[in-house]
């Protein structure tokens, strides 16, 4: 079969007449300038970006600023040449390698806010030390000699008028992504002048129809396995031991819940006022290590997991990539509704870089976290009782939530609007 191939070839290319033959060449720079309208592509990608190199750095926190003609991302480091504006400078130009994680993710994030229509991107370290790219134009390099803790900055100018600036500001597409996907870092990050809230996010969402009509969304578990085989660590954040009572064996329950004869009782609940989710029963293994940054407390994990007391909807895995998380993807893992953080160190990722390429190593990771997750569900099993008391609870709270809000309901319409009442107690 080969040779009857080759010999066809051999009588196509003698029927032929040679035309021209030579090399041809690509522009680096054209080239790269074309790449950067896909690598960040989704709305608000660049901050996300800026949000990785703060914690690939190292940093304690960071504090970002949307205005409306400039967004600026301020955050202190350890001075490192890695990311200084020479290094920067080669590497954005295709002349040298990225100098470290930190250096890829910041250049990804300056070329990305120049093609998301940015007129001018500025990164600035130290006093002396500055980085100035526009679109079309070469790079304008300051270097200068920098040492110990410096400040960065990096800046995003916007092109076009007023107008088109009081729109970019006010999509909110930019504060939606740092909101939903800033939350896992063991940096403190301030938005507009506010605190992100850190680790899942516990509030029903809209366009996810099972969390529908539930009164208290109410967790059984949420644990934490160590570091192992195939699962590198990252700092699942907001973990705070001090809101929690040691049970033994690894295994603590929120000071939240108080016991009674035969359900438990939730302190401090009040209508209308936010409060922390209530949160049984935490897990956590003996390869667990917990550290705490000023105020910032967090655990040193390989898969965060947790469950739901509905035990419905999809199971879903999400991955973390230095602080920023993925989108979640369906997986099973042996129980509806249970919910898994790991991180994706070390797999590659597609041109986007928030997606992660299915091949060998992110399968072997894959199997690491189902192991983990049948860990985590054996330690579930065994609070059978405890659930109980919980679901009694539930139905309780359940009861008493519609009451008191009907209540509320008649107090505020007035009474002649009490038919409407009558209708919300049906």
């Amino acid at each position: 079969m080969e040779s009857s191939l080759a010999k066809r070839l051999q009588d196509l290319e003698s029927e032929g007449t040679r035309d021209s033959e030579g090399a041809f060449t690509v522009d680096l720079a054209t080239a790269l300038s074309k790449l950067q309208r896909f690598q960040l592509a989704e709305p608000g990608g660049y901050l996300l970006g800026a949000r990785q190199v703060v914690n690939a750095l190292g940093c304690e926190s960071a504090s970002f600023k949307l205005g409306l003609r400039t967004t600026r991302v301020d955050f202190t480091l350890a001075y490192t040449e890695s990311v200084s504006a020479t290094s920067l400078a080669m590497a954005l130009s295709g002349r040298a390698n990225w100098a470290s994680p930190a250096a890829r993710h910041l250049g990804i994030a300056l070329r990305a806010g120049l093609g998301g229509g940015a007129r001018e991107v500025v990164w600035t370290l130290g006093t002396s030390d500055r980085l100035v790219l526009r679109p079309g134009s070469e790079a304008i390099v300051n270097s200068g000699p920098e040492e110990g803790m410096v400040r960065a900055r990096i800046e995003f100018k916007r092109a076009g008028g007023l107008l088109q600036s009081i729109r970019a500001r006010f999509s909110c597409e930019d504060h939606h992504s740092l909101c939903e996907r800033s939350r896992f870092s063991k940096a403190r990050v301030r938005l507009d002048g506010r605190d992100l809230e850190q680790g899942p996010m516990e509030s029903p969402k809209e366009d996810r129809p099972w969390y529908w009509g539930r009164s208290e969304p109410y967790y059984l578990m949420k644990g934490f396995l160590g570091p192992a085989t195939g699962l590198p660590e990252f700092h699942f954040p907001d973990v705070d031991l001090r809101k929690t009572a040691l049970l033994g064996e690894g295994l603590y329950r929120s000071n939240e819940f108080k016991d009674c004869d035969d359900h438990y009782r939730l302190r401090g609940i009040r209508f209308g006022s936010k409060r922390p989710e209530p949160t049984l029963l935490h897990y956590f293994d003996e390869n667990c290590q917990g550290s705490r940054v000023g105020e910032c407390f967090s655990i040193g994990c390989g898969a965060a997991f947790d469950l739901h007391l509905t035990l419905s909807g999809p199971s879903t895995l999400t991955w973390v990539i230095d602080g920023v998380s993925l989108e979640p993807v369906p997986m099973n893992l042996g129980c509806p509704g249970l919910r898994c953080v790991a991180s994706a160190e070390g797999l590659r990722v597609d041109l986007t870089e928030f997606s992660v390429v299915d091949d060998a190593v992110s399968t072997a990771r894959k199997k690491a976290v189902y192991q983990a997750a049948r860990k985590f569900l054996g330690v579930v099993r065994k609070q059978r009782q405890q659930y109980m008391l919980l679901a009694d609870q539930q139905g309780r709270q359940t009861k008493y939530s519609t009451g008191a809000r009907v209540s509320w309901a008649m107090d505020y319409v007035g009474p002649f609007k009490k038919g409407l009442a009558r209708r919300l107690r049906c």
